[in-house]
């Protein structure tokens, strides 16, 4: 390897001297000159040396000042410095701003080599560390990139099981499917408005289709009958929940189906605690499940189902407001109620999709007539 070395001294002599030493010490250094203060921050930055040897004694801007800018500078302030000077005071102030050692004149011809020698050693070490930590950032980075990739992948499929699973519900009940697409932005709207972080938005816009999935396993009979259930259908029909948390079970490292679990759980919880399947009560209801039972219960209403019209928003309304502190949670509707003329906005757009089925779905419309 060659080192290059910048000599700074205004005499022409001592540069001779010191370039004389060191060609002979070793011929792996390449020697470069500066002939005052001005010009040696320039050279430095222009052919980038190994060291620095520095005499004090300069006219124009003096050695102290050159060390002091570099010391001053990020880009410069690694370069080894040795100060070269005839007085011994100068020396202390040198080290105390930055000098890594020092050279007394007359110069001896073996303190030069010796400390150059030691000088250039101590700067191999630097920069062998400072490259090791380059590669150390390098492969951080790299496998950090790598690390994203893979989690993005298993997000991903993470969010594909959902929406497949979120299809199989929708095969199961015709009414569902734009019901999903209505309670997907309901959620994330009023999640928005509660003023939740973006990643619990997008958990709960994503997890959301899920909250009726256990009615996969609910009969035919029951789920497609043509009119209200009586007391013994209910009870089956409200298995849904359970069912539902079997299927999202073992979600513990899947933040989107853990996401979903809790509000299959909770969406048909009271906040007075007269809700099922466990009775749970205020804030013992994942707040997934507070939003989810208010933007289900809405939709519910103004929706038609095979038992009744749809209402209007208007009567929607007053019906909910009786259960403000029963069924739901005070604060969560207060929001919703604010902001309520971005849900009508919502249920508006829904209504264009009614024609945008997918063809299955059409195929089992035409069956069913």
């Amino acid at each position: 390897m060659k080192y290059k070395i910048l000599v700074a001294d205004d005499e022409v002599f001592n540069r001779e001297i010191i370039k004389g030493v060191l060609v002979e010490e070793d011929t792996d250094y390449e020697i470069i000159e500066a002939e005052d203060g001005f010009s040696v921050l320039q050279t430095i930055r222009d052919n980038e040396p190994d060291l620095l040897l520095l005499d004090i004694g300069m006219p124009k801007k003096s050695g102290l000042e050159v060390l002091e800018e570099i010391r001053n500078d990020s880009h410069l302030d690694a370069l080894p410095v040795i100060v070269i000077t005839a007085y011994p005071e100068e020396k202390y102030n040198a080290l105390e701003m930055g000098a890594n050692d020092f050279i007394a004149k007359p110069i001896e011809v073996v303190d030069l080599k010796l400390r150059v020698k030691n000088s250039l050693k101590l700067k191999s070490y630097s920069n062998m560390l400072l490259n090791f930590n380059h590669e150390l950032d390098r492969q951080v980075k790299e496998r950090t990139r790598d690390l994203k990739k893979a989690l993005d992948k298993s997000k991903a499929a993470e969010l594909e099981v959902v929406l497949k699973l979120g299809k199989a519900a929708e095969f199961r009940d015709l009414e569902t499917g734009v019901h999903l697409f209505r309670i997907r932005n309901f959620t994330k709207l009023l999640a928005q408005k509660l003023g939740l972080d973006d990643n619990d938005v997008d958990l709960i816009y994503n997890a959301s289709p899920l909250h009726d999935v256990g009615k996969v396993g609910i009969p035919d009979r029951v789920l497609l009958k043509p009119g209200r259930l009586d007391k013994n259908e209910f009870e089956i029909i409200k298995k849904h929940v359970e069912i539902g948390m079997e299927i999202l079970s073992d979600h513990q490292d899947y933040p989107l189906l853990k996401a979903a679990y809790y509000i299959t759980r909770d969406h048909h919880e009271n906040w007075d605690g007269t809700g099922y399947p466990f009775g749970r009560k205020e804030t013992d209801i994942h707040v997934f499940g507070r939003i989810c039972k208010i933007v289900d219960v809405f939709d519910a209403l103004t929706s038609k189902r095979v038992y009744k019209d749809a209402y209007s928003i208007d009567k929607a309304l007053n019906i909910m407001e009786k259960d403000i502190g029963k069924m739901f949670d005070p604060d969560i509707y207060s929001i919703f109620l604010e902001n309520i003329d971005e849900f009508k906005v919502i249920k508006e757009e829904s209504e264009e999709r009614e024609e945008e089925l997918p063809p299955i779905l059409k195929i089992m419309q035409t069956i069913e007539r």
